[in-house]
């Protein structure tokens, strides 16, 4: 660029100074040959050459097609060409029908007849691989590796190779190098968070997952991004040599580091929410937990508002809130299990616990809780009655599910 800017501004002068000089003194041209003689002005004669340089160039432009066809470096050239093309797509279809003999021939050949062998090369690399000769397989590697313009397509095979051999490792010692220089290719990019899956770096795969999203690549991205956040959240939660307030911490900055978009996920709220109540944090759980019910109904997040310890929510407040929920939702089953589950903690609730639990649907987990209810209250006769219903509706409910397996999957449970 400031070549050409250089070259401008030399031109530039250059026309100007001869355009003053012209104007102060024409000039004329005088040609003479075997008695004919034209005279005209230095103006005129400067422009007649110009325009003879400008046809005389788009002549070798347009003709010079045509004149390569006279050649006979180009008919060779054009011969080997078509041979060339001739073994890829032979030891192509060799490598699709399994024959790999013939397939490494075919691409060994071509890869010597070629101005451009890295696609035989890489080829013949494939067709080692699944002969099982190893040796050959990393030597035409490195060979298609020194070629020109070789470089990205080896090292994208490079690492596929090392993924196919499951050993994430050694890909991402080959990618991560490479990762500034092939920042914008989706298929490097692909590749490196394939690796980064496989070896279950989740910080580097979540790290790496908006440029595949802006890129449209990658497999199943939303999926493992969610995946990857979770493992991030349990990992936090195992940190060693910590104590509570310490992983707590951690576990608060990795989701305030999660994507917005992320944070409304309902298994991470799940996870987090059931993090903070195990983490001490039942105050924090509680308004996530509330917060995330007025976006979405979530019914999974009942269970870890029940686990939240009275003394850092207060049991009328919880009550309050499921009662709430309850008048939008009039008989779920599982707000009123909730309703007792947490009214059971205060003794003074126990009874309207036993209102709530009587009107639920009677199934194994309402059952449960109901013998824990009478148990509280010292209803012992009431607690074994409630347990034997208990017993026999889950053996009525594992009747069931094996009968409609047995109509879905009737080989399945004839083996057993």
């Amino acid at each position: 660029m400031k070549r050409t800017l250089f070259a401008l501004i030399i031109v530039l002068a250059a026309a100007l100074g001869l355009g003053t000089l012209l104007l102060s003194d024409g000039g004329y041209v005088l040609v003479y040959f075997a008695g004919w003689e034209l005279e005209t002005s230095l103006v005129f004669a400067l422009l007649v050459l110009l325009a003879a340089a400008a046809a005389l160039s788009f002549v070798l432009l347009v003709f010079r097609p045509f004149a390569q066809l006279l050649a006979p470096s180009f008919w060779e050239q054009r011969r080997q060409d078509k041979a060339h093309t001739s073994l890829l797509r032979s030891g192509t279809s060799a490598l699709v029908k399994g024959q790999w003999d013939k397939a490494s021939q075919r691409f060994n050949k071509a890869a010597q007849h070629s101005q451009w062998p890295t696609p035989a090369m890489l080829g013949a690399a494939v067709a080692e691989r699944k002969r099982g000769n190893m040796a050959a397989h990393y030597a035409w590697l490195e060979k298609a590796n020194a070629q020109t313009h070789g470089e990205t397509l080896t090292l994208l095979s490079h690492g596929f190779f090392a993924l196919l051999d499951g050993t994430p490792l050694k890909a991402k010692a080959l990618l991560e190098p490479e990762h500034k220089k092939n920042s914008k290719n989706p298929w490097f990019l692909a590749l490196l968070a394939e690796a980064y899956y496989q070896d279950q770096d989740w910080l580097a795969y979540t790290d790496l997952v908006p440029q595949l999203l802006a890129l449209k690549t990658g497999w199943q991205v939303e999926t493992r991004a969610q995946i990857a956040w979770g493992e991030r959240l349990r990992a936090a939660t195992r940190a060693q040599h910590q104590d509570k307030e310490d992983v707590l911490r951690q576990v608060r900055a990795e989701w305030q580091h999660m994507p917005k978009s992320l944070q409304a996920d309902s298994q991470l709220l799940i996870q987090y929410s059931g993090y903070l109540v195990q983490l001490g944090a039942g105050r924090d759980a509680f308004n996530v937990i509330r917060q995330a019910m007025q976006q979405q109904w979530r019914e999974a997040l009942l269970p870890a508002l029940v686990a939240i310890d009275a003394e850092q929510v207060p049991v009328t407040e919880r009550l309050q809130l499921l009662e709430e929920w309850l008048k939008d939702r009039p008989g779920n089953s599982d707000l009123l299990l909730s309703l007792a589950r947490v009214a059971m903690v205060e003794p003074d609730y126990l009874g309207s616990a036993e209102e709530w639990l009587r009107q639920c649907e009677p199934e194994p987990r309402v059952w449960r809780a109901l013998a824990e209810c009478y148990q509280r209250q010292g209803l012992y006769e009431q607690a074994n009655q409630a347990l034997w219903k208990w017993h026999d509706s889950q053996q009525a409910a594992a009747k069931s599910a094996l009968a409609v397996r047995s109509q879905t999957h009737p080989s399945e449970v004839a083996q057993g």
